[in-house]
């Protein structure tokens, strides 16, 4: 692995790494101000659960794995770009519908698209030095 490579995964470990440290917080804060609205949602309890227990994990191993260079770090990494990209549509899709924070839906969802092709194109660019590297066979 080339240095510039190093240090793309570097950058990129210490996003996921900050993804796992926001997303407890803004849960946190989502749950503390509705948390009525939580419970009564089959669909947002089970966002939380899965945040807490699938991304959060997820951003903590994909940055370990990342930062270390082991052999599973980029895996790690596409399975969080899968997972939080499920999350990005559907807290975009919500934020749209609740029409939150006044923004118009267009630009919510400009915003949302935006997100889901930087994290296909952090999917696509480890597919891409996985598919290119020298075998060590």
């Amino acid at each position: 692995m080339t240095s510039e490579e190093q240090k793309h995964r570097t950058v990129v470990a210490w996003i996921a790494f900050g993804g796992g440290v926001l997303l407890p917080i803004g849960w946190t804060i989502a749950s503390i101000a509705n948390w009525s609205d939580v419970i009564d949602s089959h669909a947002r309890l089970g966002y939380l659960i899965g945040d807490i227990g699938l991304v959060v994990p997820l951003c903590f191993a994909s940055w370990q794995g990342l930062r270390t260079g082991a052999a599973w770090g980029p895996l790690a990494l596409c399975l969080l770009c899968g997972a939080f990209g499920y999350d990005i549509v559907h807290f975009t899709v919500w934020l749209i519908q609740e029409h939150k924070f006044g923004i118009p839906g267009v630009l919510l969802a400009l915003i949302g698209a935006a997100i889901l092709a930087f994290l296909a194109w952090l999917a696509i660019w480890e597919i891409e030095r996985a598919r290119t590297a020298p075998s060590e066979a």
